[in-house]
């Protein structure tokens, strides 16, 4: 069964009505032909045509059927929409074909969109989409609503400071805070510095925004990192996207980046993956000593 979008939705691509069910799976192809470049530029100009004209019956037919909501999702566009431009059609890694479009509002809003077509069905559809450069969510909470039993270690974030907590009377380091040690039942709890930096214990990506500030802003993977430097306690932040959108690997060696957020002077830890290069070098160094 088919439900069909309603007559009110504009060029956000943002919407809570349903939309197609699956019909196949996607078409695994070879890497595009010329061919298959100029039928994607010819569907990627008639998609910005329907953009602009916000008809989202054609949106919604260039989209893979299993994947319309994460896509509708995915992208914040300037609204009103004035403009809609292909800018760049190219192959890919992979079996798809990426689009760029120039998407430019009222007021000279200009923002960029990526499109991914993949084959299907004897034609090409938009298997993922978002906005380029990326961005991914911010915090959102306000200063005056940590935890207190958290406080001290946001305030530290806010100073570009890992603090981690730790048991004064059995030394353990402990995460997530609480208010007894897990090992000794403790009271004597501390928030010690550490160095932001460790090993990826494990990693998810999300692709669905769940809230209505995270339009825009997928998808993004959160890394879980064990800190060698903190009894191999697990911290969990947002990864900083990287080259090519390359997972990052188990044992991969990530650095802490704090980051700026909101209109205060507030910071956020955020995990960045270490170059491999510079990896090599930090394992000779440890070897020659």
């Amino acid at each position: 069964m088919t439900s069909s979008p309603g007559p009110e939705a504009g060029p956000r691509y943002l919407s809570t009505v349903g939309g197609p069910t699956l019909r196949g799976g996607a078409e695994v192809t070879s890497r595009a032909t010329a061919a298959d470049l100029d039928e994607v530029r010819q569907r990627a100009r008639r998609h910005a045509r329907a953009l602009l004209a916000a008809d989202r019956g054609a949106v919604l037919a260039d989209l893979l059927p299993d994947r319309w909501q994460q896509i509708l999702g995915s992208l914040d566009l300037p609204a009103p929409l004035v403009q809609a431009e292909v800018t760049e059609v190219r192959a890919g890694a992979g079996a798809f074909v990426e689009t760029r479009l120039r998407c430019v509002g009222g007021g000279a809003d200009t923002r960029e969109v990526r499109l991914r077509w993949v084959a299907y069905e004897g034609s090409w559809r938009v298997r993922e989409a978002r906005n380029v450069p990326a961005r991914l969510p911010e915090p959102v909470f306000l200063a005056e609503e940590y935890p207190r039993v958290e406080a001290e270690h946001w305030e530290a974030m806010n100073r570009g400071e890992l603090r981690v907590q730790r048991c004064v009377t059995c030394q353990t380091w402990i995460w997530g805070p609480r208010h007894l040690c897990p090992s000794c039942r403790g009271f004597e709890l501390v928030f010690q510095p550490v160095a932001a930096e460790g090993f990826v214990y494990s990693w998810t990506r999300t692709v669905q925004p769940f809230e209505a500030s995270m339009v825009g802003r997928v998808p993004f993977v959160v890394a879980l990192v064990e800190l060698p430097h903190a009894g191999d306690v697990r911290v969990a932040a947002l990864l900083e996207p990287t080259p090519g959108e390359a997972d990052p690997a188990i044992g991969q060696a990530v650095d802490g980046v704090f980051v700026s957020y909101g209109d205060q002077d507030r910071r956020i830890l955020r995990w960045r993956l270490r170059d491999r290069a510079d990896e090599a070098r930090t394992e000779g160094d440890d070897r020659a000593h």
